[in-house]
C-alpha cells in the first residue's frame, strides 16, 4: 500500500499547497513518498516542514530536488535519475505488496505539473518570449507526464511493468495519475496574454490525446492510468499580485478584472481548490474525474473583462 507523488513547481503557492493537501488527506495506513521539484530549494524546504505536520514519520518521506524547468538543456540530465531511481523503489514495493482487499487500487503513482508561468504580458512577443513560454509551460511539462507514463504503458516502454503478477497469480495494482494544471486562459482568449493562453490550450490538447493513447495501449494487469487537467481558478498567489502591480502592458480591463477579485474577495484560496483536487485524485466522497477530462474548480463563464 504505497503512494508515489511526484509534484513540480512544488516551493510556493498552489504547488505547495497540492502537497500539503495530499498529506492531510493521505490514509494513516498507506506509505506516502512525495517528490518535490522546484527552482527554490530554501522554500521547498519550507515545504516539506508544512508536510510532515500531517504524517508520522514512519509511513511518510520526501525528497526535495531544485529544477528549473524552464533550462531544456540540462532538463532530462537532472530529472531522468530522479524519475528512474524513485520508479524502481516504487516498482519494488508494488512487487512485494499484498493483496488484502480485491479490486481495489492498494499502489498509487501520481504526477501533479504544477510549474509554470505566464511568461511575456503584452502585446507582439518577440522570438526569445515565445520560446522560453514554449519552454517552460509547454515541451518541459508535456516531456514530463509522457516520461512518467512510460513507466505504466508497457506498449510504449517496451520492458517489464511496475506491476507484475506475483506469485499464486496476486497482483498488485497501481493507479498512475497524472495531473496538469492548466487555465482558463487555455479557454478564454485573454488580451496582452496570448503566449500563456496558447502554451496552456496547447498543454489540454497534448494530455488529452495522450489520455486517449494511453486508453489505447496495453498496461500492467489491474492498473490503470488517468490523466486530468484541472484548472484551479483565480488562485490568491503572487502571480495574482504581479498581474494587478507589476505588469504594466497588462490589459487594462484584465487588470481591473483581477483588481475585483481581490476587492470583492473572490480569489481562491489555494487549499480550497488543492482539496477539490486532491478529492478527485483519491476518489474521496464519492467524486473523481473521467480520463482525459478537463475540470474547472471556478466556472469559466464568470471570468468576465
Amino acid at each position: 500500500m504505497s503512494t508515489l507523488l511526484f509534484v513540480t513547481g512544488a516551493s510556493r503557492g498552489l504547488g505547495r499547497a497540492i502537497a500539503v493537501q495530499f498529506c492531510q488527506s493521505h490514509f494513516s495506513k498507506k506509505l506516502l513518498r512525495a517528490v518535490l521539484l522546484s527552482r527554490n530549494r530554501n522554500e521547498l524546504k519550507e515545504t516539506e516542514r508544512e508536510m510532515k505536520q500531517y504524517q508520522n514519520d514512519t509511513t511518510f518521506s520526501v525528497r526535495s530536488e531544485a529544477v528549473d524547468f524552464s533550462v531544456l538543456d540540462t532538463l532530462e540530465e537532472k530529472v531522468q535519475p530522479i524519475l528512474e531511481e524513485e520508479m524502481s523503489l516504487f516498482k519494488e514495493s508494488v512487487r512485494t505488496a499484498s493483496c488484502e482487499v480485491p479490486n481495489r487500487y492498494k499502489n498509487r503513482a501520481i504526477l501533479i505539473n504544477c510549474a509554470g508561468s505566464t511568461g511575456y504580458i503584452g502585446p507582439f512577443p518577440s522570438l526569445s518570449n515565445i520560446q522560453e513560454a514554449v519552454n517552460l509551460n509547454f515541451v518541459s511539462k508535456t516531456w514530463l507526464s509522457t516520461q512518467f507514463v512510460r513507466h505504466f504503458d508497457i506498449d510504449i516502454h517496451g520492458e517489464e511493468p511496475p506491476c507484475k503478477a506475483k506469485e499464486g497469480g496476486e497482483t498488485s495494482a497501481v493507479e498512475c495519475t497524472i495531473v496538469n494544471i492548466t487555465s482558463m486562459c487555455a479557454v478564454k482568449p485573454t488580451p496582452t496574454m496570448a503566449l500563456y493562453c496558447a502554451t496552456s490550450a496547447a498543454r489540454d490538447m497534448y494530455h488529452t490525446v495522450l489520455a486517449n493513447d494511453c486508453s489505447h495501449h496495453s498496461v500492467a494487469h489491474g492498473s490503470e492510468i488517468r490523466i486530468l487537467s484541472y484548472a484551479p481558478g483565480s488562485c490568491d498567489t503572487d502571480m495574482q499580485t504581479r498581474l494587478r502591480t507589476k505588469e504594466p502592458q497588462l490589459d487594462s480591463n484584465v487588470r481591473a478584472y483581477c483588481q475585483s477579485l481581490e476587492d470583492n474577495g473572490k480569489l481562491v484560496d489555494c487549499a480550497d481548490t488543492a482539496k477539490e483536487l486532491v478529492k478527485r485524485v483519491l476518489k474521496s466522497d464519492g467524486i473523481g474525474f473521467s480520463s482525459g477530462e478537463r475540470i474547472e474548480y471556478t466556472d469559466a463563464s464568470t471570468y468576465n473583462y
